[in-house]
């Protein structure tokens, strides 16, 4: 069926703000503004014949009922529009708070801005011009510095360089005199090599080869001896007669000594001791041997059952000394002696018969 009149607003109109409703043919058309509602009325007519009426209302039933959904459905979206429109409101009015702010703080940085930056530039200014002329300081002063450094580099290089020289000076010269001695030396050695393969020997005082002409004497070891035929009947100190002066020959060499006596003790328990003393070549500063020890004749008698003894019997001591409890037996005269010590009773030395000092020089392998 179609309308019989069109829907008109109860009052107002669409730029006032209330809702327009028109009408097209079987549609109904309503132009509601945000947030608003609207109560309409229908102002027309219809005819219809029994079943068209029947229809009618059908339709108007199933008319009635769409529009009472579109009217919830649009009141539920009303509702949600107007809450959105007030929560869109309330962020407005904090969006616009947010930018009031916002601008505050870019007028307040504006200002700071304003105000230090006339500073900063002097600052920066100031820190420029002390770095620039620190900079100029620290070239100058380095400058000065190297100036020094290779001032006394110099000193040093040209001190450096007299001393090497004069070392190099004084190199050269004992170069050169070494080098004349050991021609000199050289010169000595092949006139020896020549000289000994004609198998002789080289005279420096001439510079001439000679035949080599030693005395048997020096080949042969160097002996000194003495007799004794008195009788020295003391019992303690040094013996009569009985010494022996030697002519050592060399420092390295030892003397090797030969002393025989006879040699008499009386007495039961008799003892004594006959050393031999090495002295100085007057008989003076005598002393025991110590190296490599003491030369002696021990003598003890002891008789049984109180018989006394008297023994008339040949002693005597062989050995070798280098040195003396006094001194060393070098090179020169030395006098040997016969001296009594720990003695007891009765002594005779050189009883009924003579004795005998007998020295000789050897070396000691």
């Amino acid at each position: 069926m179609g309308l019989a009149s069109a829907y008109t607003p109860i009052s107002g109109n669409a730029e006032s703000g209330y809702p327009v409703i028109s009408s097209s043919n079987d549609d109904l058309i309503i132009n509601l503004p945000a947030g608003k509602t609207v109560a309409f009325e229908r102002d027309g007519y219809q005819t219809m014949d029994l079943e068209g009426n029947r229809a009618a209302v059908d339709e108007s039933t199933d008319t009635t009922e769409q529009l009472a959904a579109a009217i919830s459905t649009l009141t539920i979206t009303t509702a949600d529009m107007e809450d959105a429109i007030e929560i869109t409101g309330e962020a407005i009015q904090g969006v616009a708070a947010m930018a009031a702010n916002v601008s505050n703080v870019q007028d307040v940085l504006d200002e700071v801005d304003d105000t230090y930056k006339g500073d900063v530039h002097k600052l920066n200014k100031h820190f420029t011009d002390d770095l620039e002329t620190a900079h100029a300081e620290s070239d100058d002063m380095i400058e000065a510095t190297l100036k020094e450094i290779t001032d006394e580099l110099k000193k040093v290089q040209t001190d450096l360089d007299k001393n090497v020289k004069a070392a190099i000076e004084d190199a050269v010269e004992a170069t050169e005199a070494l080098s004349e001695r050991n021609a000199v030396q050289i010169a000595k050695l092949d006139s020896y090599e020549k000289c000994a393969t004609a198998g002789q020997l080289f005279n420096a005082g001439n510079g001439k080869c000679k035949d080599a002409v030693v005395p048997p004497e020096k080949f042969l070891n160097k002996v000194t001896y003495r007799v004794f035929t008195n009788e020295d009947g003391r019992d303690g100190g040094y013996v009569d007669n009985r010494y022996i002066v030697v002519d050592k020959q060399t420092d390295e060499s030892y003397l090797r000594i030969f002393y025989q006596d006879n040699i008499r003790t009386h007495g039961h328990d008799t003892h004594a001791s006959w050393n031999v003393m090495f002295c100085d070549g007057s008989g003076n500063g005598c002393g025991r041997c110590s190296d490599p020890g003491e030369l002696r004749h021990r003598r003890r008698n002891i008789q049984q059952h109180g018989w006394w003894t008297n023994d008339y019997v040949g002693g005597g001591v062989t050995g070798i000394c280098k040195r003396s409890e006094a001194r060393a037996l070098n090179k020169g005269k030395h006098m040997l002696k016969i001296y009594i010590d720990w003695n007891r009773y009765d002594l005779s030395t050189g009883s009924n018969g003579g004795g005998n000092f007998m020295v000789d020089e050897v070396v000691k392998y």
